[in-house]
């Protein structure tokens, strides 16, 4: 899915994992957990996530920016799901990848 800035979105809690079983982002009982940044050099690792962290559930978020794809990831379209976008959300700043969003 094509995201551009500009749009609204939201979280998929059901997409917090990829098609090829990678954890995109943790989870708690009550949603998906984004944090500030996400480490595109070293995604699929153990420390992919860095900085403040929210839950989020139903909640509306305005995209900011597209970030890229991990660098372990090629240019490929069937890879798109692992984009990371910039979102905001009561002015703080969150990445996360294009498989866990949907458009509002």
């Amino acid at each position: 899915m094509k995201i551009k800035p500009g749009q609204l979105v939201k979280i998929d809690p059901k997409k917090s994992i990829s098609p090829e079983n990678l954890t995109l982002s943790p989870t708690s009982n009550d949603g998906i957990i984004l944090y500030e940044k996400i480490d595109l050099e070293s995604f699929p690792s153990y420390k992919d996530f860095i900085g403040y962290s929210k839950v989020f559930n139903n909640e509306t978020l305005l995209v900011i920016s597209s970030k890229g794809r991990p660098f372990s990831f090629n240019k490929e379209k069937h890879w798109d799901v692992y984009d990371v976008y910039r979102l905001l959300y009561e002015n703080k700043m969150y990445e996360c990848f294009s498989h866990c969003l949907k458009k509002h």
